[in-house]
């Protein structure tokens, strides 16, 4: 699982999920703002973008880093 939480562009992050996915790997572009307090304490608004049914399956995890999480 591969979660790249970084500032990158879509055609990055497409460039990094192909490969993962023929690696069977899950890739999820989740970019965040919040700034490093929001990460200090968990409440960072996280943008998934991926569908709904692979943003269920790391929600657990982005939920303890962030409050808000918009798919």
């Amino acid at each position: 699982m591969i979660m790249d939480m970084s500032t990158t562009d879509a055609e990055t992050a497409i460039d990094l999920a192909i490969p993962a996915d023929e690696l069977g790997l899950l890739f999820d572009d989740c970019p965040t703002s919040g700034e490093p307090a929001g990460a200090d304490n968990g409440t960072l608004t996280i943008m998934v973008g991926d569908n709904i049914q692979k943003c269920e399956k790391i929600r657990s995890i982005l939920e303890v880093l962030g409050e808000e999480i918009f798919t």
